[in-house]
């Protein structure tokens, strides 16, 4: 993407653009936050723009006249975003108002902190101060003059700390050495002495802070930080830092970058860094050592003039580590989670990406009260970095009630479990019983099971890339069903029959010869397990010849439905008969069907033919025809040059007879006439074929797939789909009709452009209300008096067998 593009270094919007959110004037809280971010994303993107030219310069001149006419360029699709925005009324009445001051602050950085710090020459000043102009006028729109310039206000405090408001500074008070912020006794000077004037605090100061105003920075490797375990309350307050970042930048803003590559979501939180009134550090080390002084040096520089306090956790992780056995065991969770807040605080959040259309933020007081004895209770979930595809399946593979109940209990499986060893089940049984016990009080930290995973999976690099959830759900089917299959024996098939087709293992579905023939291949190289009959849907395609009728029939089984989009469907019922469909296959389209038994009559025809031929010879040539006969054949004589006479010539030399073929049908039977006229009659219409699918074993779990990435990974938009809450289908099985009914229990939302980008979320199904869940944070949203439900950003859909 052009650099020069305003899509390519966007603010950081944290909902869509045509969202239907509406907010009220922003607080000034709120609007030095904002600030803050854009800043920080402009500093990111200076950088990153600053190395990719100095590469292509030759001069400092040269780098800096691209510079400017990219910054140009960025600034003024800005202001025509902004002009175009405005003309639409879009801001109007406050509608919108973080998005104004996204789009403005990140323009204002622009045209006050990064072009005045090139060398602009003459032909792009007149161009600056146009821009600047443009501004102005824009800022003195009545319509939101007030919040403008209140957003002035706030960035000119982030580019000159002098100008501070009184008000400010006197609530106020900077200390400049460590003992003004905890007083050192007597028995510490030595320790004082070895931190060298680095601002520290104990884990019991700590414990006093507020979570919401301050940000931990763990400077261990990812692999400690993801195997421990955090006293409550801390966990999501903590950003993994790696060490190595820290050794090899030379500014903080050289470790945001190499965070925006390698973990996403903490990059996020780091960016705003500047809104957090304490930054607390730490590593392995119990004392300050040259790591601690570097990062503890970077920071300040970074938060020059900001209050934000630098300080390092006294005795680094051995202190927090030691604090959490003061504690009631609670390994797997963090801190009592907050209740979701009221529905106009939740939509003024920046901090959630939105909601989905058409969705309402419940208030705290409609938030049912759910404890550990619930039996089903809802659950948060810590997110590592880049794990909120992880995070969202888990969230729906927990909500199905089938998959649950077979994970929960350790009896229902642990007697088919081929190894204990790195076993996925027994993780999923571990991670199960921690969300029972956690209920929604505690936020889960999935720790064992993501570090089993990334050994399991070590190409999907979790959690420092984002995946595919479906490619990530597949692989937690395929390697479940390793782990739990069983083979076909009889002693098995007496074992394990249940009398139940629907829930026999070794059950078959279809009389057809050829199906007995795939099932017994498919059960010799693949066997069976629980897996299967909670997932695996079997289908029958029928290839039916529209000339003889011969009939084909093929068999396949998937663990999703995989439905197509195009960008015009509205119901799922519909797209589901879609794919269903009879297709034609014909000569005409180009995918014809080569027929076995139309084959087979070809050659019975051919042969017949071959027995009735007469060779009759023509009448001599005349000298005209032979003399155009003579010229015809030299022409197709094969010429090397000049030819040794002694090398055997291919030139036709000599002018024979010639034939021609009829067809004596008189040598054939009264039989083999009627038949030769049969076929030949046949075989002379147009090749026409028609392929049509069917279902012949529906599972437990029905996941349907809605396939809205091309094959560049690039999302469709504009779906307007809608899925009902229940499914029903009616399957033909050997003359038989076989109903199955389904009842919707999550599915997940993809928000984002791509399918290895963005972010996943899911709504779930609980107490007979829907609840949307972003990692940790749970909202209740309002579906119950709709029986079908529309939401452009559904990506899966996870159905459940009634009964």
């Amino acid at each position: 993407m052009d650099p020069r593009s305003p899509l390519s270094h966007p603010p950081t919007h944290n909902h869509a653009l045509n969202g239907p959110r509406t907010t009220a004037v922003l607080r000034p809280n709120t609007v030095r936050s904002i600030a803050s971010q854009q800043f920080d994303l402009v500093e990111s993107n200076r950088i990153s723009l600053s190395e990719g030219r100095d590469r292509k310069a030759r001069s400092r001149d040269k780098s800096d006249a691209d510079l400017v006419l990219s910054w140009i360029d960025i600034s003024l699709n800005y202001m025509n975003i902004l002009k175009l925005l405005s003309d639409g009324k879009y801001f109007k009445n406050g509608h919108q108002s973080e998005i104004l001051i996204e789009l403005f602050c990140y323009n204002y950085f622009i045209l006050h902190h990064v072009l005045p710090s090139l060398s602009i020459g003459e032909e792009d000043k007149q161009m600056v101060m146009l821009l600047n102009q443009m501004a102005e006028q824009f800022e003195g729109i009545s319509d939101y003059r007030d919040q403008l310039h209140s957003a002035v206000r706030m960035c000119d405090e982030i580019l000159d700390p002098k100008i501070l408001s009184p008000t400010v500074l006197k609530s106020t008070t900077l200390k400049s050495t460590p003992s003004e912020y905890y007083p050192a006794d007597d028995d510490d000077e030595e320790e004082q002495q070895d931190n060298d004037h680095v601002a520290s605090i104990t884990i019991n100061d700590l414990s006093q802070l507020s979570r919401s105003r301050l940000l931990l920075l763990d400077m261990r490797s990812f692999d400690d930080f993801v195997r421990s375990s955090f006293p409550p309350g801390f966990i999501l307050s903590t950003v993994n830092v790696s060490p190595k970042f820290v050794e090899v930048s030379s500014k903080f803003g050289e470790i945001l970058d190499r965070m925006k590559t390698a973990n996403m979501d903490s990059f996020r939180r780091l960016a705003g860094l500047r809104t957090y009134s304490y930054v607390i550090y730490y590593s392995e080390n119990s004392k300050v050592g040259e790591l601690e002084h570097k990062i503890d040096s970077l920071l300040r520089d970074y938060l020059q003039g900001y209050f934000t306090q630098i300080l390092w956790l006294d005795g680094g992780w051995s202190s927090l580590e030691e604090s959490k056995q003061k504690v009631p065991p609670t390994s797997p969770y963090s801190r009592p989670a907050v209740l979701p807040p009221p529905a106009q605080e939740a939509a003024s959040s920046s901090t959630r990406p939105p909601i989905p259309r058409g969705m309402g933020v419940a208030t705290s007081q409609t938030y049912p009260t759910v404890g550990p004895s619930t039996d089903f209770p809802l659950i948060r979930i810590f997110n590592y970095g880049s794990t909120c595809y992880i995070n969202s399946m888990l969230q729906c593979l927990y909500c199905a009630s089938y998959f649950r109940n077979l994970f929960m209990n350790e009896n229902k499986f642990m007697q088919i479990l081929r190894s204990e060893k790195d076993s996925l089940s027994l993780s999923l049984h571990h991670l199960f019983v921690d969300f029972f016990r956690a209920g929604s009080y505690y936020i889960v930290k999935p720790a064992r099971f993501v570090r089993l995973c990334s050994i399991l999976k070590p190409d999907f690099n979790i959690p420092y890339e984002q995946q595919d959830t479906s490619q990530f759900l597949y692989f937690i089917m395929d390697k479940l069903h390793s782990e739990l299959k069983i083979e076909d024996t009889p002693q098995n098939r007496e074992t394990f029959r249940t009398g139940d087709q629907e829930t026999d293992p070794f059950a078959m579905y279809s009389t057809r010869k050829e199906y007995k023939k795939w099932h017994d291949s498919l059960m010799k190289t693949e066997g069976v397990s629980p897996i299967n009959g909670l997932f695996q849907i079997q289908q029958e395609t029928c290839l039916t010849c529209g000339r003889c009728g011969y009939k084909s029939f093929n068999y396949d089984y998937s663990s999703m439905m995989h439905l197509n989009l195009n960008g015009r469907e509205y119901h799922l019922n519909d797209l589901i008969m879609k794919n269903l469909t009879v297709e034609e296959l014909s000569d005409r389209l180009g995918n014809a069907w080569k027929c076995p038994s139309c084959e087979k009559m070809e050659k019975r025809l051919l042969s017949m033919e071959n027995r009735c031929r007469d060779k009759v010879e023509l009448e001599p040539a005349t000298d005209s025809d032979s003399s155009t006969t003579r010229k015809r054949s030299s022409f197709f004589k094969l010429r090397r040059g000049d030819r040794n006479k002694s090398t055997r010539s291919l030139d036709i030399e000599h002018e024979y007879p010639e034939y021609r073929t009829t067809l004596n049908l008189d040598r054939l039977d009264m039989r083999e006439r009627q038949e030769y006229e049969r076929i030949s009659t046949l075989l002379s219409q147009p090749n026409v074929s028609y392929r049509s699918t069917a279902f012949i074993k529906l599972p437990k779990v029905l996941i349907v797939y809605l396939a809205k990435f091309d094959l560049y990974q690039k999302k469709l938009n504009n779906i307007n789909l809608k899925f009902p809450k229940t499914l029903k289908f009616k399957l033909y099985r050997n003359g038989e009709e076989v109903s199955y009914g389904y009842q919707l229990s999550s599915w997940i939302d993809h928000l984002g452009s791509s399918v290895t980008s963005g972010h996943y979320t899911s709504v779930v199904s609980r107490y007979g209300k829907w609840f949307y869940c972003d990692d940790e944070n749970l909202s209740a949203i309002n579906y119950e008096s709709v029986n079908e439900i529309g939401d452009p950003n559904a990506y899966l859909l996870f159905y459940s067998l009634k009964g």
